[in-house]
């Protein structure tokens, strides 16, 4: 039997389109961004600056992730903002912290009237202390951790007075109160799909007015086929369906070995990603703003019920 998770050199290698179509797919990178913009509005809107989580255990490609959308949002190429291999190495887990990378201040600076969303970076969760990750997770996703506050500390706290962390966390002022949640995770079928880690995202974030959460499935440049089975397991453990979840690939050596994206873009990459970004801002209209889709399948589920 063939492996399904091999290097590119082994089977079709995700490269920059050469042909016509990579000038289509441009064209359709900035019909993504204008919507994007429109959506987000502008600090004369009224609007208020989205803030996204972007969970994932260690090694899924969470930090690339989020290079990757901050690169497809931008029009010169690829940068360096979260540290990617925070998680890796001997560096232990629950020493990380929280890092937040927002337009105004990060990324998108040449233009701070847009309200383009902010990004939450999250190391340190486990996948087994279930009752330490909800605790922190209801915390979080309330704006109550403070930025580059310590997990090891929170972790701490806890530990020496769990009955009161609760009211300890609600007296506290808000920082960055969560809007929408983007769950990471690898198409490796090597690694394993951190199940617990993924039903408490989805118990605590259903009981606190229900945030939408989305599944992102990296590294598809190195899958031969869809892993359809991963792929169920793993909405089924967030409890959202195929219209909330994308496989992508995200900016590395992996997708291109020349790593042209430090001089450039990379239309093929940035396209399915942005996708993701206009459904996480605009969450009622389904996959890609597709508000008649979107009717449809309300209509089916009448029908079922």
């Amino acid at each position: 039997m063939e492996n399904e998770f091999s290097s590119a050199e082994d089977g079709d290698e995700f490269l920059p389109d050469t042909t016509k179509d990579k000038e289509y797919k441009r064209k359709v990178k900035e019909k993504l961004i204008k919507s994007i913009r429109k959506s987000v509005g502008t600090v004369e809107s009224g609007k208020q600056v989205l803030n996204v989580a972007v969970i994932g255990a260690k090694g899924c490609g969470k930090s690339s992730f989020i290079n990757t959308v901050i690169a497809s949002l931008r029009k010169d190429k690829w940068q360096l903002y979260s540290n990617v291999g925070m998680n890796s190495g001997g560096l232990s887990s629950i020493t990380q912290h929280f890092k937040s990378f927002s337009a105004e201040r990060d990324y998108y600076k040449e233009e701070p009237e847009v309200l383009f969303p902010t990004f939450i970076d999250i190391n340190g969760l486990e996948d087994e202390d279930v009752n330490f990750n909800r605790a922190l997770l209801r915390a979080l996703f309330d704006g109550k951790i403070k930025e580059n506050e310590q997990i090891k500390n929170v972790l701490n706290m806890y530990k020496n007075k769990p009955d009161d962390f609760k009211t300890e966390m609600f007296h506290r002022s808000e920082h960055l109160k969560i809007d929408r949640i983007i769950v990471v995770t690898t198409a490796d079928p090597t690694e394993p799909l951190t199940a617990e880690l993924f039903k408490c995202i989805r118990e605590v974030a259903n009981d606190l007015e229900g945030i939408p959460i989305f599944g992102v499935m990296t590294k598809k440049d190195l899958c031969r086929r869809r892993n359809d089975n991963r792929i169920k397991d793993f909405l089924s453990y967030l409890g959202i369906d195929e219209n909330s979840f994308k496989l992508i690939v995200n900016y590395c050596p992996g997708a291109n070995k020349k790593m042209i994206y430090h001089r450039t873009i990379l239309p093929e990459i940035d396209v399915p990603v942005l996708e993701v970004i206009e459904q996480v801002i605009n969450p009622h209209l389904g996959p890609t703003g597709d508000w008649h889709g979107f009717l449809a399948r309300m209509l089916l589920k009448v029908i079922k019920w």
